[in-house]
């Protein structure tokens, strides 16, 4: 299925979202709920993965934009 720039562009930013939307709640949990160690360490590791996920999308937005312009 060939999606227009435009979707695509949507699409990556709802992702983006999402992935942002996660990190939050990990955070939340690490901030205001004491989790124990092993689940701290779990939501830590959690965060570290979203990020780097994050990372990508960003990466993919600007570069979507880039093309739009030309």
């Amino acid at each position: 299925v060939r999606m227009k720039l435009k979707q695509v562009k949507r699409y990556v930013q709802n992702r983006i979202e999402g992935i942002e939307g996660a990190i939050s709640v990990h955070q939340s949990v690490i901030d205001f709920d004491n989790p124990c160690e092993e689940e701290l360490k779990y939501r830590q590791g959690a965060i570290e993965e979203l990020m780097v996920d994050l990372d990508v999308y960003r990466y993919y937005l600007t570069c979507l934009n880039t093309k739009g312009e030309q």
